[in-house]
């Protein structure tokens, strides 16, 4: 549940999420686009973030599919994946199944690999 503060609507693609009138989450990665493949030669279209402590994934257009909260606890490995110039993939293994998606080339893989390596070292796979 998201609130508003002193006026201001707060909402998930902020850098701090209130709830209850303290912080509950700090982003330490904005959004990035995510093809998610959600069936057999079907993808959604997600945006991808990192907090502290876990990954969201949010669907971007279809408005009925629910966010994907991926914690710390629960990740088992992330596999990033040079498959083409136009793309790499992201593989995500948890407790409960995996996620697998494609991130366009041109966005700065540098980045994300940076910041995964931070938050979830042990779990990175390259």
């Amino acid at each position: 549940m998201y609130g508003s503060m002193d006026g201001f609507s707060l909402k998930p693609h902020v850098h701090l999420i209130w709830h209850i009138g303290h912080v509950e989450d700090i982003m330490v990665f904005q959004a990035c686009e995510l093809k998610l493949k959600t069936g057999f030669f079907k993808t959604e279209l997600y945006n991808l973030s990192i907090y502290d402590d876990k990954i969201v994934l949010t669907p971007k257009e279809n408005t009925v599919l629910q966010e994907i909260v991926i914690t710390n606890e629960n990740l088992n490995s992330i596999s990033l994946v040079n498959k083409s110039t136009d793309f790499f993939e992201i593989e995500i293994y948890t407790q409960q199944g995996m996620f697998i998606g494609n991130i366009s080339a041109s966005f700065n893989s540098k980045k994300l690999l940076r910041i995964l390596v931070e938050k979830f070292d042990r779990k990175i796979l390259i």
